[in-house]
């Protein structure tokens, strides 16, 4: 097991990395009651091993797998499952499952009776990203994200065993992000991804340094900067387009959608600052790691329309993260025009390329 502190002004935390399920007695200990929130697959699969270590007592909340369940309905359920628990200002929500579980148990801990301790115990490789830097959120039908809530967690506990049920969809999602950590901050860890031949590699013990390493690029930016006003937002990279592609194409996992977003991002660095990249290394790498590309011509105005209202926007622009340089991001903002020129640009690229 190892462990990393996340120190910022205002908070404190641990995160444990291995065989860590033990790591979460003495939090355990000092709760008035403890909740566990989840969703279906993940309790199917792993909630008897996490409930040896629970209260005999704990409540638990199941919802539906997906992005769909971080709804408003959803989170007033919750809300009214705690209060018919009767759940005091000491209580304790553990987040078990993956980044729509972290979200979701993380906005509800964030605001029920003005806030309460939360855990999270993430089960992808995805939520390695999510679980940690205390955002936490739930979406609006206008987009993703739109309602939500600084909050760190009391500890994030990354028992890695849990990895070991993941479908290579989740896989892939959760690479993305560790893509998106190399492209912004560590070129070592960019190079040694992008020479994976599949996505076996991910899951032998000997990937657990890289993982670290990628845990590492965001505790960094966080610790800097824990409310987004400066290079947190760097950690933006490919979600802008990335996630009006989640919108339009709810078969695409988050990471899989961010990974297309990276590929925008990278294009609009190239055309509009003149960054040296190699793309098409890149888009062979999504290729070969079976990343799905859906991309369509006619649905632009449909991408322009949820870029309209992402929340990173500034001043009625599209904000997006792009590069100048390698592991150099920086905050550009471009019109709808703008935005909308480089898409078509985009896709004829891709298309020329038949990607």
């Amino acid at each position: 097991m190892q462990k990393l502190m996340i120190q910022t002004k205002h908070s404190t935390y641990p995160i444990y990395v291995g065989d860590c399920l033990a790591s979460l007695n003495p939090f355990i200990q000092k709760a008035s009651q403890v909740v566990v929130i989840t969703d279906q697959t993940v309790y199917d699969l792993h909630y008897a091993q996490l409930k040896e270590y629970l209260p005999s007592e704990s409540p638990v909340f199941v919802i539906k797998p997906g992005e769909s369940s971080k709804s408003i309905s959803n989170y007033y359920e919750i809300q009214t499952f705690l209060i018919e628990h009767q759940v005091d200002r000491r209580g304790l929500v553990l987040a078990f499952g993956g980044g729509v579980v972290g979200d979701l148990a993380g906005f509800v801990s964030a605001t029920y009776m003005r806030g309460i301790d939360f855990i999270q115990i993430p089960t992808t490789l995805l939520a390695h990203d999510s679980a940690i830097g205390g955002k936490v959120a739930i979406n609006h039908e206008l987009g993703k994200n739109l309602i939500g809530a600084f909050y760190p967690p009391l500890a994030v506990i990354y028992h890695l065993d849990f990895l070991k049920t993941l479908s290579d969809k989740e896989w892939r999602s959760g690479f993305a992000e560790m893509l998106k950590h190399g492209f912004i901050a560590n070129d070592d860890l960019l190079t040694k991804l992008m020479s994976y031949p599949s996505l076996e590699p991910l899951k032998h013990p000997s990937f657990s340094p890289i993982l670290i390493d990628s845990l590492k690029v965001k505790q960094v930016i966080v610790e800097a900067d824990e409310f987004e006003k400066g290079q947190r937002a760097f950690l933006n990279f490919g979600h802008t387009f990335g996630h009006a592609v989640e919108l339009v194409y709810p078969s695409l996992s988050h990471g899989e959608a961010v990974a297309i977003g990276m590929a925008f991002a990278l294009f609009v660095s190239q055309e509009k600052l003149f960054l040296q990249v190699d793309l098409m290394k890149y888009l062979n790498t999504l290729v070969k790691l079976n990343y799905p590309i859906l991309l369509e011509e006619e649905k632009i105005e449909t991408y322009l329309n949820y870029m309209d209202h992402d929340k990173k926007n500034d001043r009625q622009l599209i904000r997006f993260v792009l590069l100048d340089d390698k592991q150099s991001p920086c905050l550009v903002s471009l019109t709808r025009e703008e935005t909308k020129r480089y898409v078509k640009q985009f896709l004829k690229w891709m298309n020329d390329r038949r990607l």
